[in-house]
């Protein structure tokens, strides 16, 4: 994959998760508790609703979508629906069924991001 890529990859956080990145400059992987693997999670949507996405905040009390990070390089980023077959696919049911993951990408190694937008 090309590092120009036409469309622009995005990560959403929350301010605890943008404090990491901003010291970094790199999304780094973590440990998805459905699939067993250790991934980062784009879109490449720039202002998605928040069910597309996953980022409900029905769990955490953070606004997931409080700040926007974009990808720098995406060189080692793989769309979504092209990787799915490699995990459970039970998992894959729970984690895709209120979600549009379409417009997913991710990585298993640190991505270089810059700081997009804060909404604070």
């Amino acid at each position: 994959m090309s590092k120009n890529r036409r469309k622009p990859l995005y990560h959403f956080t929350c301010s605890h998760g943008a404090e990491g990145l901003g010291r970094s400059g790199f999304l780094n992987p973590t440990p998805h508790p459905l699939l067993g693997s250790s991934l980062s999670w784009m879109t490449s949507l720039p202002d998605p609703a928040r069910d597309a996405v996953g980022l409900t905040s029905t769990i955490l009390d953070c606004d997931r979508m409080e700040t926007r990070w974009k990808v720098t390089d995406q060189t080692r980023c793989r769309r979504w629906v092209d990787i799915r077959h490699e995990f459970n696919s039970d998992a894959v049911e729970i984690l895709e069924a209120f979600s549009d993951p379409s417009s997913w990408w991710v990585a298993s190694v640190p991505v270089p991001v810059r700081l997009a937008r804060d909404t604070r």
